[in-house]
């Protein structure tokens, strides 16, 4: 899917695989498998490509409009910039995400049952661990995603 999509917008710029190679320093060979999906690449080559070619990374994933990244490897893989408000995320700030990701997807069958003060004090425990009293912002995006999370969970029943 990903492949047939890199090489879909590879041919309408009239690109080959030798050009696009030496565009993003890999082997035409090694695209030319990502294309077959007989090899995966890695984030950071796929950033490379996507920049290439003019389409966003997002949209490589996209299936039928619903787009689809896989959270946690991406909060993970510390090659990838993440940024925030157009501020990158600094590696304490990305493993504080993916606590709250991963406490978030622990909510999948109590989702109903947070309120704000309980997200307010699940904030205190995430910062507190940092010796910081929670902050307005991070008691928002756990807000968020639990928000999200409820929505999800919604739709998923309904």
């Amino acid at each position: 899917m990903v492949g047939d999509r890199l090489r879909k917008r590879r041919l309408e710029m009239g690109m080959s695989l030798r050009e696009l190679g030496a565009l993003v320093d890999l082997a035409p060979s090694f695209l030319s498998d990502v294309e077959r999906g007989v090899r995966k690449p890695s984030l950071e080559s796929l950033e490379r490509i996507s920049r290439a070619l003019d389409i966003p990374l997002g949209d490589l994933f996209d299936s039928e409009g619903e787009k689809s990244v896989d959270l946690h490897r991406l909060l993970s893989d510390s090659s990838v910039t993440l940024n925030y408000r157009g501020e990158p995320l600094t590696d304490g700030e990305r493993r504080k995400l993916l606590d709250v990701v991963d406490a978030a997807m622990n909510l999948r069958s109590a989702s109903d049952s947070w309120d704000n003060q309980e997200i307010t004090r699940f904030a205190a425990h995430m910062e507190g661990e940092y010796g910081r009293p929670p902050s307005v912002a991070l008691r928002g995006l756990i807000n968020e995603i639990v928000r999200q999370v409820r929505e999800e969970y919604r739709r998923q029943d309904g």
